[in-house]
């Protein structure tokens, strides 16, 4: 069940916030005050993409299903 909510929560509004923080990180790296904060950028894009794509890799295999569900 918590794969298909990941799942959904990540075609419905994770993707976008993964985009989001891309770009925002981007714009902050145009600045050289600003490239600590793109860089905390980036790692809250991983964090809004990670749940989801390690639950669809996890139920790829046999043995990783009890970790991806």
């Amino acid at each position: 069940m918590n794969f298909l909510m990941n799942l959904i929560w990540f075609v419905l509004g994770g993707f976008i916030s993964f985009i989001s923080w891309i770009v925002i990180g981007i714009l902050w790296f145009l600045t050289i005050v600003g490239i600590p904060i793109g860089m905390q950028c980036f790692k809250f894009a991983v964090m809004a993409a990670e749940e989801a794509v390690l639950g669809v890799i996890f139920c790829m295999t046999i043995v990783g299903i009890p970790f991806g569900l």
